[in-house]
């Protein structure tokens, strides 16, 4: 009986220690100072599939300490919340190196593009000099002449973003503006073309 007691005596203390386990602090911080390195790298612009993913294995994470912490404290085990943080740390890890490399590539990407748009809004301009005018087209032109006016002043606005290191804005908008720069030189084009046909 004695023998009996002492096991008791021995299993409670056991049992106290193991269910009153705490949330895993440090595992925690170190989750929220991947993913705020993954924000840094701009993630969620450049690498937006593994930032929701690390997100999510945050927020599980997260939530499993929630969980455990509902429950009576001698029921408690945060095994499954250190393993869920580990987890998500390594997610968010994954979409810092992403970050850095999409948006090394989308900066490429963007220098090459402000090139090609600067040198479609100058063949623009030079193209509406020698644009056939007369009453039928004037109002074409004349248009024409707006939306490169609008074109030209959208060209520091790309400088801006690169310096600015917004290299998503200033592709996006740099293939906007090439695009539109060569729809106006084909418009002049084809009218070239329909006045050269006329005078035959």
């Amino acid at each position: 009986m004695m023998k009996k007691h002492l096991w008791i005596l021995v299993l409670i203390p056991s049992l106290l220690f193991a269910g009153c386990a705490k949330p895993p602090e440090q595992d925690m911080a170190q989750a929220d100072e991947a993913m705020q390195a993954a924000m840094a790298a701009q993630a969620e612009v450049y690498a937006q599939t593994d930032h929701a993913l690390a997100q999510d294995a945050l927020s599980k994470a997260q939530a499993e300490v929630e969980a455990q912490k509902a429950k009576f404290a001698l029921f408690r085990n945060y095994g499954e919340a250190k393993s869920l943080f580990a987890a998500a740390i390594d997610q968010s890890n994954k979409a810092k190196e992403a970050a850095i490399v999409n948006k090394e590539a989308v900066k490429n990407e963007a220098t090459t593009l402000i090139a090609e748009a600067k040198t479609a809004v100058d063949d623009a301009a030079k193209a509406l000099k020698s644009a056939p005018r007369g009453k039928d087209t004037k109002a074409e032109i004349d248009a024409m002449n707006a939306d490169l006016a609008s074109l030209q002043g959208m060209l520091p606005e790309l400088d801006n973003a690169m310096a600015a290191e917004q290299y998503m804005d200033a592709r996006n908008k740099a293939t906007s503006v090439k695009e539109k720069a060569m729809s106006i030189k084909t418009e002049v084009d084809e009218a070239k073309a329909k006045m050269k046909g006329r005078r035959k």
